[in-house]
């Protein structure tokens, strides 16, 4: 199952993606914001470094929870725009 929440508090939006697949062992969930470094046979490895700095750039952050045959959890808190 998946799922998207939004939510927002003291000048803050966040929104989380959620899903209940395979999720990530703890080891590989320390490892995933590094370029290259990937799963997937054909991955590349700069997906979510490349979603981090894009994020970051708007004045953000994103933080990714998972844990392996439950599911992972990735927030991006954002400045409110008002």
């Amino acid at each position: 199952m998946t799922g998207v929440a939004v939510e927002s508090e003291a000048g803050t939006v966040r929104v989380t993606v959620t899903d209940s697949g395979s999720g990530m062992t703890a080891d590989h969930l320390a490892h995933v914001q590094e370029p290259f470094h990937s799963s997937k046979r054909d991955g590349t490895g700069l997906g979510l470094k490349i979603a981090r700095r894009i994020v970051a750039s708007h004045g953000g952050e994103m933080t990714i929870v998972s844990e392996a045959g439950v599911g992972t959890a990735v927030m991006v808190s954002l400045p409110a725009v008002t």
